[in-house]
């Protein structure tokens, strides 16, 4: 069973909508989650 499709646009709409976003990064053993603004190209690139 899967759950509903969205197409591209839409995903990309909501993103950006968004003002910030939590990004992770990993170095070793230490995770590191900060809250960030971003850019977004029509790629999922984020910046």
């Amino acid at each position: 069973m899967t759950g509903p499709k969205h197409t591209k646009q839409e995903i990309l709409s909501i993103l950006n909508d968004l003002e910030v976003a939590g990004i992770a990064t990993s170095g070793g053993d230490h995770i590191r989650i900060r809250m960030m603004h971003f850019a977004l190209d029509d790629e999922f690139n984020i910046y």
